[in-house]
């Protein structure tokens, strides 16, 4: 949609009331698209205007928004909202935005999380701002290499809507040691009574970085293996978190030239459309859980 159409509509619907219309065709949108037209709103309609999205599509156009567009709209929320918010958003997005927020708005959405979570948050703070720690997200799949295919799948079904990636499941022993991957490609294709032991890459085939390992280790793995996400450890080797392709390409988009900035939007392609069908970008059978 045109910039002046989109304002034209915000003006209409703003003096009627009735945004359903908008609502419609902007769900229909690309987030990314979607985020680039109403962040040129004023404050109030940019509320207005975010607010009739679907709780799970407006915190992707959050995470889509540029730091002072994202600090706008948090000025102008009233607590309720800005806890819905917190609520939906992906714990990478969220430490990301606090990352560039100025100490009071830091202040305010931490204050509006539960305890455990805002335990968490502060934990990837407290990593060096370039480490591979300060990537990560805690929202994954975890198995247990005792379980069956079938048990597996049950726990995808049950738990992946709220991860960042169900495209890979990690492996843990009993005191959380990264022990193993497997590619969902790989669990579907195999027998229902199949051990995860059995089928999950380990060994030299497991790729993974430290917390505190450097970015550049982390895009140096994700390009030489073809990774769509990596595991990383702490000092224990206990799988403190993932590393997923939008935040790898991300850095990689910092690092590079202007002209290569344009690419930033393909980050929903590989992540938001290719969650439910990235089996056709995945290797049947990839070995580190690769592309």
């Amino acid at each position: 949609m045109e910039e002046n159409r989109f304002l034209e509509m915000v003006d209409t619907m703003r003096a009627s009331g009735k945004y359903s219309a908008l609502r419609k065709i902007l769900c229909d949108m690309n987030t990314v698209d979607t985020a680039q037209l109403i962040e040129v709103l004023e404050a109030e309609d940019l509320l207005r205007v975010f607010n009739i999205l679907p709780e799970d599509v407006s915190a992707g156009v959050f995470s889509y928004f540029e730091p002072h567009t994202q600090e706008k709209l948090v000025d102008v929320m009233q607590d309720s909202e800005l806890e819905a918010l917190v609520e939906n958003l992906f714990i990478d997005d969220t430490v990301a935005f606090l990352r560039s927020a100025p100490a009071d708005v830091v202040k305010r959405v931490l204050a509006r999380m539960e305890s455990d979570e805002r335990k968490r948050i502060n934990q990837h703070l407290q990593y060096p701002r370039f480490s591979a720690g300060s990537l990560m997200t805690c929202e994954f799949i975890e198995l247990d290499d005792s379980m069956t295919v079938s048990e597996a799948m049950t726990l995808i079904r049950k738990t992946g809507s709220k991860k960042e990636t169900v495209y890979v499941c990690y492996c843990v022993d009993y005191v959380r040691r990264l022990i193993g991957a497997v590619p969902l490609s790989r669990l579907l294709l195999s027998d229902d009574n199949a051990s995860i032991r059995d089928i999950m890459d380990s060994g030299d085939k497991l790729k993974f970085v430290g917390t505190d390992d450097d970015q550049k280790k982390v895009i140096d793995l994700a390009r030489k293996y073809d990774l769509y996400c990596l595991p990383v450890v702490d000092t224990d080797k206990k799988l403190a978190g993932i590393i997923t392709i939008d935040d790898i390409i991300d850095v990689l988009v910092e690092k590079t030239p202007r002209t290569l900035r344009r690419w930033r939007p393909c980050v929903h392609l590989t992540t938001n459309i290719c969650k439910p069908i990235c089996s056709a970008c995945l290797k049947t059978e990839s070995p580190g859980c690769s592309f």
